[in-house]
C-alpha cells in the first residue's frame, strides 16, 4: 500500500528483477457511493520573496479521515538571504487531528527554481461519499471540492489571484490505485543463500524498499 498512485512493484532476487507488477495507468474508482481514496493537498507557490504563513484546517463535510501523512519540507536555503541578518527556522506543525479534520500551521515560500519545489503538503486517507466535500479553510478563505470532482482531476485555488499563493488538491487516488497484491512461487535456487526484496515506485517519483529476505538451501 502506498500513499499515492503506484507505478509498479518489483520483486528483486539476488540483485535482479524477476517479476514486476504494474498498477493501472489511471485507477478507476468503484461505483459505490462511499469509497476509500487518498488525496494530497499542497500549500505554496507565490511570486514574492516573503514567507507565507498558513493557518489551515482540512476537513470533510461527510465521512472520516482514516489516516494522514505529512509532506513537509525544510527551507531551500539555510543561510541568511538578502534582507535578513540571520536565518530563522520556521517549523511546520500538525496542531490537532481527529477523524473529521486536521489543523495545520505551515510556512511556504516561492519555489526557488523550476526544479526545487517548496510547497508544504498533506495526504489524507479518507473514506467518504463521492458527493461529500474535502474542505480547506486557510487564512480567511474557504475552498471545497467533492471527492467526485477530485477523482476526475486536480483543482487549484489562488488566494489573491494569478501567481499568488495557492492551495492545490491533487487528483484523488482510489484504493485500487495505491493497493496492489499478488502471489508468486520461485523454486529456482541460484546460490546457497538467495536473497529477495521488494521495491515500489509511485508515479510521483517516491520509492520504498523492503528489507531483504534471506533463503538458505536445505
Amino acid at each position: 500500500e502506498g500513499w499515492n498512485q503506484l507505478d509498479y512493484v518489483d520483486v528483486v532476487k539476488n540483485g535482479r528483477s524477476i517479476a514486476r507488477l504494474s498498477a493501472p495507468m489511471r485507477a478507476q474508482a468503484p461505483a459505490d457511493r462511499v469509497i476509500r481514496a487518498k488525496v494530497k493537498i499542497n500549500f505554496g507557490w507565490n511570486r514574492e520573496d516573503t514567507y507565507i504563513h498558513w493557518d489551515s484546517i482540512v476537513s470533510l463535510s461527510e465521512g472520516r479521515i482514516l489516516d494522514f501523512q505529512t509532506c513537509f519540507r525544510g527551507a531551500a536555503f539555510t543561510s541568511p538571504q538578502p534582507g535578513e541578518t540571520e536565518f530563522k527556522t520556521r517549523v511546520n506543525r500538525v496542531l490537532e487531528s481527529n477523524g473529521k479534520h486536521v489543523a495545520l500551521d505551515l510556512y511556504s515560500v516561492k519555489n526557488p527554481n523550476v526544479l526545487t519545489p517548496a510547497m508544504q503538503g498533506i495526504i489524507l486517507d479518507v473514506e467518504m461519499p463521492r458527493d461529500a466535500e474535502i474542505v480547506v479553510e486557510t487564512n480567511g478563505h474557504r475552498y471545497a471540492h467533492t471527492l467526485e470532482t477530485l477523482l476526475e482531476g486536480a483543482r487549484a485555488d489562488f488566494l489573491r489571484g494569478w501567481l499568488s499563493e495557492a492551495v492545490q488538491f491533487e487528483r484523488a487516488v482510489p484504493e485500487n490505485g495505491f493497493c496492489v497484491g499478488t502471489v508468486m512461487t520461485d523454486t529456482a535456487q541460484e546460490r546457497d543463500t538467495d536473497y529477495y526484496y521488494v521495491r515500489v515506485r509511485q508515479v510521483d517519483g517516491q520509492w520504498a524498499w523492503t528489507s531483504p529476505i534471506w533463503v538458505e538451501r536445505v
